[in-house]
């Protein structure tokens, strides 16, 4: 994410920095300029998690802990890298179930685990 920053300098003689919009630069007038001003991966993330929980608060739902928010915010906003394993796992289901795979039945599946940590059946 960026954005830019219009800042006005006071010049004495000498270009500060930036583009200038105003081709005449003379002593004492001032210098309008555009600098861009890129984010930092973390602070983009705390942008996103301060203003998370900002609609939190003003939603008043319910109170929740600041460990709470920050995993409901995870939730919502996972990492690039983690977004990129599930649509990888969600893809490979797919290829999986178009090729004739369809799993275990979720039953038999509970049945296998109740007896793997002896349970007692439903």
């Amino acid at each position: 994410m960026s954005y830019a920053i219009e800042i006005e300098f006071q010049t004495y003689g000498m270009i500060v920095g930036g583009d200038s919009s105003q081709s005449n630069n003379k002593h004492g007038k001032t210098f309008p300029f555009t600098r861009e001003y890129r984010m930092t991966t973390t602070e983009q993330d705390l942008q996103s998690f301060t203003l998370f929980v900002k609609e939190q608060i003003k939603s008043g739902d319910r109170a929740m802990s600041i460990d709470e928010l920050f995993d409901q915010w995870r939730i919502e906003n996972p990492s690039d890298e983690l977004y990129a394993e599930n649509v990888a796992a969600i893809n490979a289901s797919i290829r999986d179930f178009q090729q004739g795979e369809r799993g275990t039945v979720a039953g038999e599946h509970s049945d296998k685990l109740r007896l793997e940590y002896g349970l007692p059946k439903k």
